[in-house]
């Protein structure tokens, strides 16, 4: 009788590889196209230069907002211990494109306040937070500026709750030209100026 040899099928492997190697190429994707933008900024910033701040923009995260040295404020009968810091002056965009109005544009201080007392405060911005231009004008917090496009406007007043800090920008509408002097604070007669200009 003639012997049956049993017949050995292979299995086929093909839709494995298959997807194996679209595995392989998915996880691939980031590193080639953060390659081509590399690629692109090398061979292109010579001709373009503002392609390198874009290619950057990629891999580096913008800066924090810089703040100057801390300021302490004793408490009184008007407000608990206060750490006050500010920062440079910065040019800010409202998020509709709201005017300042014709011939001005908006300024924004930073300003960072920790309320060191037991209960909450409130901080009058908009009465007691002033800027003086360099020609020597006073100038109030502009109270129609609610949303910009980077930042947080503080409001007319900011509530603070016992040992929170408050953090956001100080919106000024200024006449164009102009430059920002110092900003005072004038809730309490003792407390200083929070931001000078430099040789001031």
């Amino acid at each position: 009788m003639p012997i049956e040899v049993p017949v050995i099928r292979e299995k086929s492997v093909a839709p494995r590889v298959a997807k194996s190697r679209k595995k392989q190429t998915a996880s691939l994707m980031p590193a080639i196209v953060g390659a081509l933008v590399i690629a692109i900024v090398v061979v292109a910033a010579p001709r373009i230069p503002h392609l390198v701040t874009w290619g950057k923009s990629f891999f580096v995260s913008p800066p924090p907002t810089s703040l100057g040295q801390p300021i302490v404020i004793p408490t009184s009968v008007v407000h608990p211990a206060l750490t006050v810091r500010a920062g440079l002056p910065v040019s800010v965009e409202t998020y509709r494109g709201q005017s300042a109005g014709k011939g001005k544009h908006f300024i924004g201080i930073p300003l960072e306040t920790l309320n060191g007392g037991t209960s909450s405060w409130t901080l009058p911005v908009g009465t007691d937070v002033t800027m003086i231009d360099d020609l020597g004008l006073t100038h109030a917090p502009d109270p129609t500026v609610k949303r910009l496009k980077a930042g947080t406007p503080f409001g007319r007043q900011v509530p603070i709750g016992a040992g929170k800090t408050a953090s956001g920008l100080v919106v000024f509408s200024v006449p164009n030209g102009r430059t920002v002097h110092e900003v005072l604070l004038s809730f309490d007669a003792e407390a200083p100026n929070v931001w000078a200009a430099p040789g001031s």
